[in-house]
């Protein structure tokens, strides 16, 4: 097989990747263009010992991560919420992400892309998943009537980074305790808050 269809084969992937990477499709293929015109002046990169996808991907990586201002993604303007969480990512650890969690690389050949060992790779890869972690934690009310069952049931949810705001035993306890929290916190429940009349900034007389 050439050299041309070998990177062909694997273009539609570079492309995916480089949306994931750059916040935009745009952004994306101009990076993916700048990486072809590379292999064009330099044909003799594909005959490295890496994998043809990985000797791809990693030009790609070097090209994006030689320009400081790609820190941080352009934000994409018909993104999905998915798309917008993945943009607020550290650059690197977000790389890694895509790249053994959507890319579906090993470890070894996500090391090898990023010019990273396989245990900073993993390190990269767990402050990923930190980083989505603090994005998608939420305030959680429990109603629970045994007491034992209601700390088994904080402790999973504090341990998957949400923050446990109170534990109800009844209905009308869980509806007390959610008007305490929301006028006590109007900012953090906008909604909620003005129901009350409350304002970010003022604690709402009890």
């Amino acid at each position: 097989m050439s050299k041309s269809h070998v990177v062909a084969q694997y273009l539609p992937y570079l492309r995916r990747y480089a949306r994931a990477v750059t916040g935009s499709q745009t952004s994306g293929d101009a990076y993916v263009a700048a990486t072809l015109e590379a292999l064009v002046k330099q044909p003799q990169l594909l005959e490295s010992e890496d994998l043809p996808q990985v000797t791809l991907f990693r030009l790609f990586s070097t090209i994006w991560n030689s320009l400081a201002i790609n820190g941080i993604a352009d934000p994409a303007r018909h993104a999905s919420p998915a798309e917008r969480q993945l943009g607020q990512i550290t650059a690197i650890p977000r790389q890694a992400f895509l790249l053994v969690a959507v890319e579906g690389f090993s470890e070894e050949g996500a090391a090898r892309i990023l010019d990273v060992d396989a245990s900073t790779l993993r390190k990269l890869v767990e402050e990923s998943g930190r980083e989505l972690a603090a994005q998608i934690a939420t305030d959680v009310l429990i109603i629970e009537d045994e007491a034992l069952i209601a700390l088994e049931l904080q402790a999973v949810v504090e341990n998957l980074g949400h923050r446990v705001i109170g534990i109800a035993r009844t209905r009308t306890h869980a509806i007390m305790l959610a008007r305490q929290v929301t006028r006590s916190h109007p900012c953090r429940y906008p909604a909620r808050g003005r129901q009350f009349g409350s304002r970010c900034g003022q604690r709402s007389p009890e």
